[in-house]
Parts: structure tokens; sequence; C-alpha cells
């Protein structure tokens, strides 16, 4: 279980707030570039022009998720060693294949692919559940996918994580948003605050988000810390004491009979002496063994709503899904298919948009007649749309002198 506090973990936090923050933020803006209607011309010098959006790029999007979600995808699991047989894997794999898909978990992968064909990143994790939620039994549960929805600013990972699949990381923090007064009511509390914010929150134009004490949203964190355990055992006259965490050794079938670490001790610097005096002691020290689990907690803005919750996992539950993904001088770095689409995309844009201002314009030449020619003949010139004339009569303008002066008419755009 965690000792951390809820200071150092926030500290822990913020140093694991600016991981990939750069790849996480471009996630982000590709995104809403595909989908977010009028983000394709953020940017872009304000004018009074048609800004349309033929998104082709949003299309294709969506043309691969389809084709992703008809693909069958799935685990291959084999024997790896001599306790293990065919059928083993078999029936694990049928697990996995059923706890995969029901609930949430289709759901949840269509979701981290389409976010990783976009942006380049998604997730999802693994939640437990009771057989029976109604007759709960620790030992009787299931394992299920469920989605996080826009991961690329949801999701910390620890700084210490080096590997793609981030099975290394120690820490890992989902941020999510709730009802203030909801959760005063559920956990009991007076007041209530954020433990932290989005990633680049600038762009959300909720306000309220930001504010610790708003009655509408408020941003708590799933935390998820990989503890380690080492196990000690010793057998005494055949029968295993086990300590684990905590200070004494017990025996394993539950009986009342323990011993602590110094009387271990005094057996063991004894030994030779209760050999020689036939004693009723055999010990044994085995070699130590490490367990690893989870510790889940639920943490506010200054106290823990759910504290070290044990979860039946040896690695951190969040599982990421990349698009493209390549590292850089020991930096990692993921994009989707929008990266490579932006600036075609912004250039038909333009186009169509030059061509509907062009089209907004007056589509005819527009004649130039003086106030006489319009006085005699200028409702034929009105009307011409209208009757389609074949010929339209003009006046021949006078000059000063009262003879007649070149025609008057011209056309100006």
């Amino acid at each position: 279980m965690t000792k951390k506090t809820i200071k150092e973990l926030r500290k822990d936090f913020g140093e694991s707030y600016d991981y990939s923050k750069d790849a996480m933020q471009m996630c982000k803006e590709s995104i809403r570039f595909a989908n977010q209607y009028g983000a394709q011309w953020d940017g872009a010098p304000k004018s009074d022009t048609l800004k349309p959006e033929i998104n082709k790029v949003g299309m294709k999007v969506q043309r691969l998720i389809g084709q992703m979600s008809r693909l069958n995808f799935g685990a291959e699991i084999f024997p790896s060693s001599n306790d293990a047989t065919k059928k083993d894997a078999q029936n694990l794999q049928n697990l996995w294949r059923t706890d995969s898909t029901k609930g949430q978990g289709l759901e949840s992968q269509n979701n981290a692919r389409s976010e990783a064909i976009a942006g380049g990143f998604g997730a999802m994790k693994l939640v437990t559940k009771f057989a029976n939620e109604e007759n709960p039994d620790k030992d009787d549960q299931t394992a299920e996918l469920t989605p996080i929805y826009m991961a690329c600013e949801s999701v910390i990972f620890g700084k210490e994580g080096t590997r793609k699949d981030k099975s290394d990381c120690k820490q890992v923090w989902q941020l999510d948003s709730g009802n203030s007064i909801a959760l005063m009511d559920e956990f009991g509390l007076d007041s209530i605050s954020s433990f932290g914010s989005y990633r680049d929150d600038s762009i959300n134009t909720d306000t309220t988000r930001n504010n610790d004490q708003t009655v509408k949203d408020v941003i708590l964190a799933h935390y998820y810390e990989v503890m380690e355990e080492k196990i000690k055992t010793v057998v005494i006259n055949g029968v295993e004491f086990v300590r684990q965490g905590g200070k004494k050794y017990y025996e394993s079938t539950d009986s009342d009979i323990k011993y602590t670490q110094s009387e271990i001790n005094d057996i063991r610097d004894n030994m030779e002496a209760q050999v020689e005096m036939d004693s009723v002691y055999t010990l044994e020290m085995l070699p130590d063994k490490k367990v690893c689990y989870v510790s889940y907690s639920l943490l506010s803005g200054n106290e823990f709503l759910i504290k070290n919750h044990r979860m039946p996992f040896k690695r951190q539950p969040i599982i990421p899904v990349y698009g493209y993904y390549y590292r850089q001088e020991g930096v990692e770095n993921f994009f989707g298919i929008v990266q490579y689409m932006k600036d075609p995309q912004r250039y038909l844009n333009y186009v169509y948009s030059g061509l509907m201002d062009l089209l907004d314009q007056p589509q005819d030449a527009t004649p130039i007649l003086t106030n006489e020619q319009l006085r005699t003949t200028g409702k034929y010139w009105h009307s011409r749309k209208e009757n389609r004339y074949s010929v339209l009569p003009i006046d021949t303008p006078k000059g000063p002198d009262g003879f007649s002066a070149s025609s008057g008419v011209g056309y100006g755009v």
C-alpha cells in the first residue's frame, strides 16, 4: 500500500505531467482537427471570407476506424513451462476472449484505436468486478476492459516508465471529472477540490473546471501504484511460516502459531546447540520471493477518497495504444494519420474558400449608363435577366454642342 501523502503524490504528478507533453498536445490537436468543426481554421487570419471545411481527413479517419473495427484482434496463448498444458493455454485464451469483449470491452478497444489512428495515442484500462455483485467473493472476480476517452489529455504515466507498453511504470494517474455535489454526498464531505487539471486545459472554454470549489465539475485522479513486497519463508519442524509486509511470520494454515523476526533469529543462532541437545526444533530459511501488486486510490485535491484498494494485477492496468511511434534522442514521439494530412487539408479548404468567395460575387458585367440613358432606356437594362432580351436599346448621348457624341455605354465588373 502507498505510504505517500497527498502532497507527495501531487509533487510526483507535477513531475510526471510533462511526460511526452509535446506529443500528447499534438495528439489532442489532431483529434480536434479531424472531428471538431471549425478546428481546421484555427490560427488562420481573421477575415469575412467564407471558411468551408471539405473534411477529407475526417472521412479517411472514419473509414480506417471502420476497417479496423471489423478486424478480429485477440491474444494467442501458448504453454511456456512443463507445468502448463495446451489445454490450460486454450482455457486462458477463451477466458481472455470473453473478458476482452464483454461489458464495455469492444467499446474500449474501438475508442482506443480510433484515438490512436487520428492523434497517435489512445488507452483503455482493466478493472475487476465480482462475478456475483449481490454476493461478492474476492476469490470469484472477472476482469473487464473500460474505455478512457481523450486519453491524451487525461492519462499521466510516471516519469520512470521507458517501455512502449508502460508495463514498467510504477505510478499512473487517470484524471476524471465528476459532480462535486454528488461526490460530497457520496463520501460525506463538506467540500471537495480538484486534484489537478487536464493537459493544456487553456483550450477548454469551461472555466468552472479550473475552480476548485465549483458546484459543477471537479477533477479527481484515479491513482495506480505498483507495490513490491518481499516474502520471507521459514520452515520450522516441517511447517512453513510466511512473512509478507508485516513483522511476524504466520503459519500458512492460519493457526495462532506465529514467530517474530527476533525469535526466528534466536532459533537460527542456537541451531547447533539445539541439535546437540536433540531439540525438537528444525529450521530452514527459504530464499526470499518478491511479489508485485497494484494499489488503487481515488484522490481529490486534499485527501484520499479511496485509499489503498489492492488489485489483483502485477502491472499498472492502463494499456496504451499507439498510431505511428518512434524514439529520438531518448524521447518518445507518436502521431496519427491526421498529422500527415493537415497541410493538404488546409490547402483544400483555402482553395474552396477562394472559389466560394468568387461565386459570391455578381456573375455578370455591370453596365455603366448616363443619367439620361437611365431615364429613357434604363427599365430595359434592369429587367434584362428576367425578360432575356435578345437586344437592348440605348440612346446616343449628345454633346454640349447638341451633336451626337460617342456611345456612353461601358461595362465594369
